[in-house]
């Protein structure tokens, strides 16, 4: 699954820093001109209750491939 790339400004790392400190890694990028931040999570919790959800799963393996229905 490809989760996009979450990229916050300077104003919104102010105000989230102390919530996510220890759970990204903030990379500096010029997006146009603007100074922007790219935050990669470092810290992944899964939060899926693949009983409750619809899953699909790799052949042969217990991965999930993709959630129909999600329940956390």
């Amino acid at each position: 699954m490809d989760s996009g790339i979450l990229v916050c400004d300077n104003i919104s790392l102010i105000k989230l820093k102390k919530l996510i400190l220890n759970e990204v890694e903030i990379l500096s990028i010029d997006v146009e001109g603007f100074n922007m931040k790219v935050l990669n999570i470092i810290n992944i919790i899964d939060c899926l209750d693949e009983k409750k959800s619809e899953c699909l799963y790799f052949k042969n393996s217990h991965k999930v491939m993709r959630v129909k229905k999600i329940l956390i």
